[in-house]
C-alpha cells in the first residue's frame, strides 16, 4: 500500500518522490501497455474509422493517466457505445495515478510537520470528499464518478486503514469469533451490491460505503487463525485471477458482448 511505503521510508529518512514515482510507473505501465497491444489489432479490424479515432485518443489519454477526463468528456461510463471502448476501464488508473501525484507529497508534508494529526487529517479530507460526492451526485453524476476530488474518499479509506495497521497491527492469531466472522461479512458487503445496486452513476455515493467498508473488513480482519474467507481469497485460483485482473476483466467483458 502507498501509505506504509511512504511512512517506512520517512522514518528511515530515505523517502524520495522520484523513487516513489518510478516504482508506481514500473507497477502500472507494463500491464497498461499489454492491454493496449492486445486491443490494438481488434480496434483496427472491427471499428469504423470514426471510432478508431476515438480509440487512438483513449490510448494516448490512458498512457498519460488522464483517461478519466477523456471518457468523462466523451459521453459517460454507461453510454451505449461503452462496450466498444476497450480502454474504458483505464479511467480508474487515471484516478489512481492522480491520487498518487497529490497524496504522496501531501503525506510527506503531514508526516514532516503534523505527524501527530495524520490520521485525522486524512479522515477529514476523506469525509469532505464523500460529502461532496453525495451532494453533487444529483447534479453532476458523471463528474462525481470520474474525477479524483469525489473519488478521494475511497482511496483515503485505504490510507486510513494502512495507518491503523501501522500503529495497531491486527492479531492474526486471534481466536475471537467476531474477528473470524467479519471478513465473511465484508465479502457479503462487496457481493450483494452487485445484485441490488442499479447500474447508474447517480446512486448516492453514501451507498458505496457498503462495499468499501466490506473491503476494509477483509483487509483488517482477514488472516485470523482458521478464517474461511481469507483461505478462499488466498487460494491459487483467486490469487491467479487477481494478478491478471487489471488487464483481463474488461477484455473478457468485451468478448462476452
Amino acid at each position: 500500500m502507498t501509505l506504509p511505503i511512504i511512512l517506512q521510508e520517512a522514518v528511515a529518512g530515505s523517502f524520495s518522490l522520484r523513487d516513489f514515482w518510478l516504482r508506481r510507473i514500473k507497477r502500472l505501465v507494463p500491464a497498461l501497455v499489454l492491454v493496449v497491444l492486445v486491443t490494438l489489432p481488434f480496434a483496427g479490424y472491427f471499428m469504423p474509422y470514426s471510432m478508431v479515432e476515438e480509440y487512438v485518443g483513449s490510448v494516448w489519454s490512458a498512457l498519460g493517466f488522464v483517461s478519466n477526463f477523456w471518457f468523462l468528456f466523451e459521453d459517460g461510463y454507461w453510454a451505449s457505445p461503452a462496450k466498444l471502448k476497450p480502454l474504458l476501464h483505464t479511467w480508474s488508473l487515471g484516478v489512481e495515478a492522480q491520487f498518487y501525484l497529490v497524496f504522496a507529497p501531501l503525506l510527506w508534508v503531514v508526516w514532516r510537520f503534523y505527524r501527530a494529526y495524520m490520521f485525522w487529517i486524512i479522515a477529514e479530507l476523506s469525509l469532505a470528499s464523500l460529502l461532496a460526492a453525495h451532494i453533487l451526485s444529483t447534479y453532476y453524476p458523471n463528474e462525481v464518478f470520474f474525477l479524483l476530488p469525489t473519488r478521494f474518499w475511497e482511496l483515503g479509506a485505504g490510507a486510513l486503514l494502512a495507518k491503523l495497521e501501522l500503529t495497531h497491527p491486527p492479531d492474526t492469531n486471534s481466536h475471537n469469533r467476531l474477528a473470524k466472522l467479519l471478513p465473511t461479512v465484508g465479502l457479503l458487503m462487496i457481493i450483494l451490491p452487485i445484485y441490488f445496486y442499479e447500474g447508474e452513476l447517480n446512486h448516492p455515493p453514501l451507498l458505496n460505503l457498503i462495499p468499501v467498508v466490506g473491503t476494509m473488513l477483509i483487509i483488517r480482519f482477514g488472516g485470523a487463525s482458521g478464517e474461511l474467507t481469507t483461505r478462499l481469497l488466498t487460494s491459487k485460483p483467486f490469487v491467479g485471477l487477481g494478478l491478471v485482473s487489471y488487464s483481463f476483466y474488461w477484455e473478457l467483458y468485451i468478448l462476452l458482448q
